[in-house]
This record gives C-alpha cells, sequence and structure tokens, in this order.
C-alpha cells in the first residue's frame, strides 16, 4: 500500500533514519557519522534507499538528512540497496521499517 501524497510529504527522513537504528540495532546516530564500518554503512545505504521510496523526496534533500554535503552519496546508496536487500533478515528489517510508515 503507498502512503498518500498528503501522508508521504508529513514523513521526515530523520524519523526513517531513526527507525533503521531500532530496527538494525546500531547506536542511535551513527547513521549519519561518517563511518565507514561495514554494519554500520550497509544500515545507511538501507536508511537512505526507504527515505526515497518511502517520501519520494529528492537525492540532495536526503543527502543531507543523511548529513552528507553531496547528493550522489545518496544516488549510491539507492544503487547497492537493493543488493543488500536480497538477504532475507535485511529485508525484513526493512519491510518493518516500511509497514511502520505504511509503505
Amino acid at each position: 500500500m503507498e502512503p498518500s501524497s498528503e501522508l508521504k510529504s508529513k514523513i521526515k527522513c530523520s524519523e526513517i533514519i531513526a527507525e533503521c537504528e531500532k530496527q538494525f540495532d546500531v547506536p542511535r546516530g551513527s547513521l549519519r557519522q561518517k563511518t565507514k564500518f561495514r554494519s554500520v554503512a550497509s544500515v545507511r545505504h538501507i536508511a537512505i534507499f526507504l527515505c526515497r521510496n518511502i517520501t519520494g523526496r529528492s537525492y540532495p534533500q536526503i543527502a543531507i538528512a543523511a548529513g552528507y554535503k553531496d547528493h550522489t552519496t545518496a544516488l549510491y546508496a539507492c544503487k547497492v540497496a537493493p543488493i543488500l536487500l536480497k538477504d532475507p533478515k535485511i529485508a525484513a528489517k526493512a519491510q518493518a521499517v516500511m509497514d511502520i510508515f505504511n509503505a
């Protein structure tokens, strides 16, 4: 079920990022840090991908919400996330986040 455009405009990327931190059990605020640890980076890619799919916001807007200066990082995350989502455990957690936001 796709959220309405009115609902999409009310959902903030910061809320999605915070929920991803909860679902994937990473320390709060760690997805906005510039760490390159695989465990955090993969969750960050999923969070950015979900921000794009749930809110429909532009890559520059999502990059700013995720703490990046450049939108190309968000583009790359959306390219890599579908590969990460092939893992059933990751896909289940991502689906849980989407269910919370009715996406």
